[in-house]
């Protein structure tokens, strides 16, 4: 998955890309949101084959959270764009499903024109409509850039923390309504960043990132319990 403009009008539309096991190309599909950009950041397989892709849209002066279902010919089953309302800037960066049929979203958004990024879920149907919202935050900007979902039904969700100049690995848990439970800062460099979260099978979790080093940036990869 991944975006690129057209002209005539100019809109970012998506590029989807289905590939044989040897990884020559099978398909390739070019989707957009009605009438509007979208920038896409993550996508995942949904159990009837077909994919469910988030990202962000702009529209009247702020970007607004963005997500598209397709079918497995990557053919678009429905397009839903989330609000947070008033002059806030909201992106989603993760999506998995859930048993029920529905999604989990995450992302993050300035709720007000403060600069205080935080951590938005939203939880959806399998229409993609809103079952819940939340949003909260940890002293510091937020940036949430993906999200499992955790034996007990609640959720995982990692990405980067933000104190004055210092960026850390944020690592934060939640109840199955999206309600938070505990977060943790991980430390390596003064710029780490978590963008994957996998639950183990021993219950702990996987998170894979990357931070700055004397000699440049690497791979940063935790194992937690």
């Amino acid at each position: 998955v991944g975006y690129g403009s057209q002209s005539t009008p100019t809109i970012t539309h998506q590029e989807l890309i289905k590939l044989d096991a040897q990884g020559n190309m099978y398909w390739t599909k070019t989707i957009s949101l009605p009438d509007r950009d979208m920038s896409s950041n993550n996508g995942c397989l949904t159990p009837d084959g077909g994919l469910a892709i988030v990202g962000s849209t702009w529209e009247g002066g702020h970007t607004s959270g963005a997500f598209i279902k397709t079918d497995s010919a990557g053919q678009v089953e429905f397009a839903r764009i989330y609000n947070y309302g008033g002059p806030a800037t909201a992106n989603l960066y993760g999506v998995k499903p859930l048993p029920n049929g529905g999604y989990i979203l995450a992302g993050y958004c300035m709720p007000t024109i403060s600069f205080d990024w935080q951590v938005w879920m939203i939880e959806t149907d399998s229409l993609g409509i809103p079952v819940w919202a939340n949003v909260y935050g940890t002293p510091g900007f937020e940036f949430v850039y993906d999200v499992a979902i955790r034996p007990n039904g609640g959720y995982a969700l990692v990405g980067q923390n933000q104190v004055g100049n210092n960026r850390s690995m944020v690592f934060v848990r939640t109840d199955s309504l999206g309600q938070l439970e505990d977060v943790k800062v991980y430390d390596n460099s003064i710029n780490d960043r978590a963008s994957k979260v996998m639950v183990t099978p021993d219950g702990g979790y996987f998170i894979a990132g990357n931070t700055d080093t004397t000699n440049g940036g690497g791979l940063w990869m935790l194992k937690t319990d």
